[in-house]
C-alpha cells in the first residue's frame, strides 16, 4: 500500500512538472522566464494533485482499483494521462473544477433548504393548531357585525371538550375522541362516521382542524374551539364565546 501511495504521489509530481512545462512552452513566450516556468509548474502540480478529486466527481473507480487490486500498469498509465492533461490545462482545469464543486455544494444546500421548507409547510397545520390553542384570546376585543361564530350543537360542544380533555395528547384520533365521549357524564355513543361529520362541520366553523401527519389523520381544536370547550366545562361564562372572534 505504501509503495502504491508513493508511486501515485510521484506520478502527480512528475506529470505536474511535465504538464506545466508543456503548457509554458505551448504559450510560446517571447523570452524564457524562469519565474514564469516555475509558476506554470506549480499550477501543473496543483492541477495534477486535485485530479483524484476530479475522478471522484465523475464516479471513477480508477484510484480505488490502483490501491485495491493487484498491480495493473494500465491503471497507472491511465491515471498519469489524467494528471498530465490536468497539468497542461491547469488554469482552466482548476477553475472549472472549483466552480463545479461550489455549484454542487450550493445545489445540495438548496435541496436541503427546500426539503426543510416542504417539511415545515407539511407540518404547518399541526404547528398552527398548537400555537392557536395555546394563544390567549382577547375576549374584550370588539368584533365587527356578522363576525360572531355560528352556534354549535350540544354534541359538538362535548366533542370540543373531548378534544381538549387528554392531559398528554393534543392531536387526537377518532377512536381517542370516541373514547373520551364515552367517558363523559352523559356517555355519548356515536359512530366514527357521525363523529367525522361533526368534526368536518366544526372545521368549517373554525373550531377544529384536521392534521395529516406521518401517523395518519389527527384532529385538534382551534383557539376558538378551546374557548367553547372551556366554557362548556364550566370554566367560562357562556357569553364569552359569543364575543370570541373567529380565528
Amino acid at each position: 500500500m505504501e509503495i502504491r501511495l508513493l508511486t501515485v504521489s510521484l506520478i502527480i509530481l512528475g506529470t505536474g512538472v511535465l504538464g506545466g512545462t508543456a503548457s509554458y512552452l505551448a504559450s510560446k513566450p517571447d523570452e524564457v522566464s524562469r519565474s514564469a516556468w516555475l509558476t506554470s509548474c506549480i499550477l501543473g502540480i496543483t492541477a495534477a494533485g486535485i485530479t483524484p478529486l476530479f475522478l471522484s466527481t465523475i464516479s471513477s473507480n480508477l484510484l480505488s482499483d490502483i490501491f485495491a487490486k493487484s498491480i495493473d500498469y494500465s491503471d497507472y498509465l491511465t491515471f498519469s494521462g489524467f494528471c498530465l492533461l490536468a497539468a497542461f490545462s491547469s488554469r482552466t482545469f482548476i477553475k472549472n473544477l472549483s466552480n463545479a464543486m461550489l455549484e454542487a455544494k450550493v445545489n445540495k444546500t438548496a435541496r436541503g433548504l427546500k426539503g426543510i421548507e416542504n417539511k415545515v409547510e407539511k407540518d404547518r397545520p399541526a404547528i398552527e393548531a398548537i400555537v392557536n390553542r395555546n394563544t390567549e384570546e382577547d375576549v374584550e376585543q370588539s368584533v365587527p357585525a356578522g363576525a360572531l361564530q355560528p352556534p354549535v350543537t350540544g354534541r359538538q360542544q362535548d366533542i370540543l371538550v373531548a378534544l381538549d380533555s387528554h392531559e398528554k395528547f393534543k392531536l387526537r384520533t377518532l377512536s381517542g375522541i370516541s373514547s373520551e365521549l364515552k367517558k363523559a357524564p352523559n356517555s355519548i355513543n356515536i359512530t366514527k362516521d357521525e363523529l367525522l361529520n361533526d368534526l368536518k362541520d366544526m372545521e368549517a366553523l373554525g373550531l377544529a382542524v384536521e392534521i395529516k401527519g406521518k401517523k395518519g389523520l389527527r384532529w385538534s381544536s382551534t383557539a376558538s374551539g378551546s374557548t367553547i370547550a372551556s366554557s362548556n366545562s364550566g370554566n367560562l361564562d357562556p357569553r364569552d364565546f359569543d364575543r370570541d372572534p373567529a380565528p
